[in-house]
């Protein structure tokens, strides 16, 4: 992942733990296009569900993502279009235009 795909990623990991809903589908679309693996998903998964668990897999999303590969941060902003959570992708697409200097 790129550099400044790290920094959008840091500088908006608050907004993203905020608004990210994991019911939409995004575990399972960031599998299918690999930015996860399955035992990723296993792993979280198997965690009962509650909103305190909810932040802490999207806790660990934000800490794999950066690890995923060159694309991981394209295919995330995908996968959160694809899962209804266009908002979100509309957010790190600015800030990557706007060098996150807003946030």
């Amino acid at each position: 992942m790129k550099d400044r795909h790290r920094e959008c990623l840091k500088s908006n990991q608050s907004f993203l733990c905020s608004n990210i809903s994991l019911s939409t589908g995004l575990l399972a679309k960031l599998s299918e296009s690999g930015v996860i693996t399955d035992e990723h998903v296993e792993k979280l998964q198997n965690t009962e569900r509650n909103d305190t668990t909810e932040a802490a897999v999207l806790e660990f999303l934000m800490e794999v993502l950066p690890r995923r590969g060159p694309e991981a941060f394209n295919l995330f902003v995908k996968a959160l279009c694809e899962s209804e959570q266009r908002h979100v992708a509309e957010r790190l697409k600015k800030c990557l235009s706007d060098d996150c200097s807003e946030h």
